[in-house]
């Protein structure tokens, strides 16, 4: 029941993480999602914050009866009627339901086939930011993760496709990451994720395919520090575990 939780409150931290970051809502009042189960819950207000119990009257969002009810709306997007408190608010619903369906809509793996490269070079830039977002969730949520994190070596991390210059930067500093840092200093090490091709690269970060076979086969090329290449990729397969992706 445990791990049932820590995906239920996982679940909330990136997805409220990822409609702040990407500006996909901006309610003017708190929302949040609540299991009443266990009785833990993330609210977005002044910054993504863990709660105990049910915001007071004013704010919006999900009161889940159970963690089956909460990950069934993660997952599968089986919505409750009776989970949705503060429905009074319309207007300020209709803010933050229109960021949940753009959320889940760049979020989501299905249909990826007919993009172009283009669009799968951004789809996967927010994919990585709803990773990071997740990695911090982890490290708040999860002990254990949290040590992992911690034992990271510092640097940076640049992923690009290969013959062109890496088009974003993740730095890795005190077991948390930095998004899009791209100031470098002399004493970063630093390692490149280069990929055949906007394809690759979604498939990799989408979580879609295998990654060592996908190095052994020349279709991602390392650079660089490798430690923190592995360190890295140990922890988003760690993420994998909780969070379910397509």
């Amino acid at each position: 029941m445990r791990k049932a939780r820590l995906q239920s409150s996982l679940y909330a931290w990136i997805l409220l993480s990822s409609l702040r970051g990407l500006k996909l809502a901006n309610p003017r009042r708190r929302v949040y999602f609540f299991d009443c189960e266990s009785g833990e819950g993330v609210q977005w207000g002044d910054g993504i914050t863990l709660i105990d119990a049910i915001p007071e009257k004013g704010a919006i969002g999900f009161a889940f009866k159970n963690t089956d009810q909460a990950l069934a709306f993660f997952e599968n997007g089986k919505l409750s009627l009776t989970s949705m408190k503060g429905i009074v608010h319309i207007g300020d619903w209709f803010v933050f339901l229109r960021g949940l369906f753009s959320a889940k809509g760049k979020l989501g793996a299905k249909g990826w086939e007919n993009l172009s490269d283009e669009k799968l070079v951004e789809k996967s830039k927010v994919a990585f930011f709803s990773a990071i977002c997740g990695l911090e969730g982890l490290a708040r949520l999860d002990p254990f993760s949290k040590s992992l994190m911690e034992e990271l070596p510092q640097g940076k991390l640049r992923i690009g496709l290969s013959g062109s210059e890496p088009f974003l930067t993740i730095a890795v500093r005190d077991g948390i990451c930095v998004w899009g840092d791209q100031e470098v200093t002399p004493e970063d090490k630093s390692v490149d994720f280069l990929f055949k091709d906007a394809k690759s690269l979604w498939i990799t970060v989408a979580g879609l395919g295998d990654n060592l076979a996908a190095v052994g086969r020349g279709t991602i090329q390392l650079r660089g520090y490798i430690p923190l290449a592995d360190g890295f990729n140990h922890m988003l397969d760690r993420l994998q575990i909780f969070v379910k992706t397509g």
